[in-house]
């Protein structure tokens, strides 16, 4: 009877165990209850749009202050993207670039997992038209990784390549890319937004004129940097033939731009008077969408701060950080 006991105890117990670890294992495999799991996401349009929205607001991150390359002049601020930072002399941005590199390959590796997911989307689905929407968020999440790319190079030339998502420790790992490869790829993210990209878009989005003007301006840099060099680049050698075929292309682009979509200048053209020019009503809320204006991201919003952060760029010392 001792014996049967001892069986029927064991028994029990080991029954207790298999149904706790059965409990267990239900417990902790569950669909999370606050955000999306993975598995309930890239099923809708919705949500490889809601996935192009966080790669533009990367490259908002990244081009938040993109006027320091259009008019860099020999006193302006010396520091991070936040408005951290001192007024120094001269027009280089000083070692708060880093920004740079760090928001920008913030917006490439969001672009890669887009782009991954997105490509799963359209393969899956037999509907032309959900094809259709899915190859214009395709095509624009590639545009906006040629535009991180871009100013990477014309930052730093040769960077490390990007064709996939790769954890942080991956990514310290990779050698520097030659800036001609990332070039072309630049190119082809460039050409892929022409191919599918309309010729118009919701304000703040790209368009196909914008896909041909960066394209445009792609060649026209690497044309320069073929005819006039690069000496601070060791890794490059120019090549008058690239630099003539760039310049072909650029030229070619640009016309598309011109002629092709009904673009016009503000107001005709005309500059305005010296102490009121045309050029600053341009950039007034009311005109944010003028024909002038070929690609913009759109900056405002709440809890953004934007205009308490635009003071600090753009006020005085005195004023500076207010």
């Amino acid at each position: 009877m001792k014996r049967i006991k001892i069986y029927l105890i064991i028994i029990v117990l080991a029954g207790l165990s298999l149904s706790f670890a059965s409990c267990t294992s239900n417990l902790l495999n569950q669909e999370p209850t606050t955000q999306l799991g993975t598995g309930a996401y890239w099923k809708t349009n919705d949500d490889a749009l809601f996935a192009l929205t966080g790669v533009y607001t990367d490259i908002r991150a990244a081009f938040s202050t993109d006027y320091y390359f259009d008019g860099a002049a020999e006193f302006q601020q010396s520091g991070n993207v936040d408005g951290s930072g001192a007024y120094s002399p001269g027009p280089a941005m000083g070692s708060g670039v880093n920004f740079m590199w760090t928001n920008c390959y913030a917006a490439i590796n969001h672009a890669n997992y887009t782009i991954i997911n997105v490509q799963k989307m359209i393969a899956a689905t037999a509907s032309q038209t959900e094809k259709s929407n899915l190859g214009i968020i395709l095509a624009e999440t590639r545009f906006l990784r040629g535009l991180a790319y871009f100013r990477m190079i014309q930052l730093w030339g040769d960077v490390p390549y990007l064709d996939k998502v790769y954890s942080n420790e991956e990514a310290i790992t990779l050698a520097r890319t030659p800036m001609k490869a990332i070039k072309d790829s630049i190119y082809q993210d460039f050409t892929d937004a022409i191919n599918k990209l309309p010729a118009s878009n919701t304000p703040g989005r790209a368009t196909k004129a914008a896909a041909y003007g960066f394209r445009g301006k792609l060649q026209l840099y690497w044309a320069s940097w073929n005819k006039f060099g690069w000496p601070e680049l060791s890794t490059f050698t120019p090549d008058l033939n690239e630099a003539t075929n760039a310049y072909k292309g650029a030229t070619s682009d640009f016309g598309h731009v011109v002629d092709d979509y009904g673009l016009s200048l503000f107001r005709s053209g005309d500059p305005g008077l010296a102490n009121d020019p045309n050029y600053f009503y341009l950039f007034l809320p009311e005109n944010e969408n003028d024909k002038e204006i070929i690609f913009a991201v759109c900056f405002a919003g709440p809890t953004l701060g934007q205009g308490e952060f635009m003071m600090r760029e753009f006020g005085t010392r005195n004023n500076f950080g207010g």
